[in-house]
């Protein structure tokens, strides 16, 4: 798909990820961090922008299959950055929440409702 497309038809959808990551075949320092995650919740919950590049692959869809990933790969922390999907924040602040305090977002620009409260 070209990136200056405008994504906005079911059909338009990224390509999913393995869904059955492997450990790595080198040892993962301890408190190993990716340091650029996106986290995609569902569009029902979240509905997505009418205009987009792309649409999520719907095996993505919550911090689930991030989780899984993560941790086949030894990977303890997170650095969330905001997909350009979404109106507002709040997957970004859900996913947040959801951590525990193990992931970090650089920025979240746009305050909503949840963030104020």
């Amino acid at each position: 798909m070209s990136l200056n497309k405008t994504a906005s038809a079911p059909d338009d959808v990224c390509p999913g990820p393995d869904l059955n990551p492997r450990n790595p075949s080198i040892e993962v320092p301890a408190g190993a961090c990716d340091c650029h995650v996106h986290i995609y919740a569902p569009p029902e919950r979240h509905p997505y922008k009418e205009k987009r590049r792309y649409t999520p692959a719907p095996e993505i869809l919550g911090p689930g299959a991030y989780l899984k990933m993560a941790d086949a790969l030894g990977l303890e922390r997170a650095v969330l950055v905001q997909p350009g999907i979404y109106p507002d924040n709040e997957v970004t602040l859900e996913a947040l929440k959801a951590s525990g305090g193990k992931w970090r977002s650089r920025r979240c620009w746009m305050l909503t409702s949840a963030a104020r409260n």
